[in-house]
């Protein structure tokens, strides 16, 4: 551990203001690379860019592999007036030649290009159904046998006023494989990073995954996503498996339609202990969290107590 603590501290000050990871996460996903060696790692979330630095230091440690980007976001979607992942170009340039990012759009529109046999996947995106659990299926027939995937935010709905933020918790007890969780007790009661090493048969075994599509969902699919994924899936995966999907599409849409023209009932109580929640919630997120979250839920907190 303490040879992934002095890799890490290379680039940590650097990173540490936009990581949206603790300190002990960013050491997690360290020491995994360094320790399985991977070739080819794939990246479905970048956001600033700092867990993309994460990854390609250590690949730059280890002196083996190479990174693969994507998110669906041309610009950082906390300041539109930068591109996302601009911490790699801007921070560490030498970094650039074992990274390749492609942005706006689904993974699938990129994966053929990519190509099989990735062996590591980091996966940290929209922390909402179907997100996570559509960015898997699309990724898992390009994945190798025993191939690591790490999500990130498995424990989120614990310590978030949105308690529907539960997919990825619900995704990784759902992946078959050997499950790898950072304990972190010091800062929150459960693990918020876990990798998982697939079971062998894993792409014979996902109905267990389609079936989370059933959940609730907690926003729609646009026209051109669900093309894209229609496409995609039916390529890898039967019928009958395509089938939930379609159906889960079709039944969430109904719901999310009829939830926009339900009228909106509340009372000032209503609101003030609304309010009063949240509060809670900002102050203790603003004091175990770090870097940009840090600053994001302090921010949040002052301008509920000037509202």
């Amino acid at each position: 551990m303490q040879q992934c603590e002095e890799v890490l501290e290379k680039i940590n000050d650097k990173i540490d203001k936009y990581s949206e990871m603790t300190y002990q996460e960013r050491l997690f996903l360290t020491n995994l690379i360094l320790e399985h060696k991977p070739q080819k790692i794939l990246e479905v979330g970048v956001a600033a860019g700092a867990s993309s630095l994460v990854i390609l230091n250590a690949i730059r440690e280890n002196n083996y592999g190479e990174l693969y980007s994507i998110d669906y976001n041309q610009k950082y979607y906390r300041d539109n007036t930068r591109t996302t992942g601009f911490l790699v170009k801007e921070l560490f340039p030498e970094f650039m030649d074992k990274w390749q990012f492609f942005s706006c759009g689904l993974c699938a529109n990129y994966l053929d290009c990519i190509g099989k046999d990735i062996d590591f996947c980091f996966i940290d995106t929209v922390h909402s159904t179907p997100g996570e659990i559509l960015d898997f299926l699309m990724i898992l027939p390009y994945l190798k046998e025993s191939a690591i995937v790490v999500l990130h935010d498995i424990a989120l709905h614990q310590y978030s006023e949105r308690r529907t933020e539960n997919v990825n918790c619900m995704l990784y007890s759902a992946i078959k494989g050997q499950k790898l969780v950072l304990w972190e007790p010091k800062y929150i009661a459960f693990g918020n990073i876990g990798g998982i090493i697939l079971d062998k048969d894993i792409k014979e075994r996902v109905y267990d995954i389609f079936n989370l599509l059933i959940m609730p969902w907690h926003y729609e699919l646009n026209d051109n996503d669900y093309k894209i994924l229609i496409d995609h899936l039916s390529r890898f995966y039967d019928s009958k498996l395509l089938s939930i999907f379609v159906k889960a599409k079709e039944l969430n849409h109904r719901f999310l339609e009829n939830a926009e023209n339900e009228p909106k009932i509340c009372n000032i109580n209503t609101l003030n202990n609304k309010k009063i929640r949240k509060m809670f919630w900002y102050m203790l997120l603003s004091k175990v969290t770090f870097g940009c979250t840090k600053q994001m839920f302090s921010e949040k907190l002052q301008e509920l107590k000037n509202s």
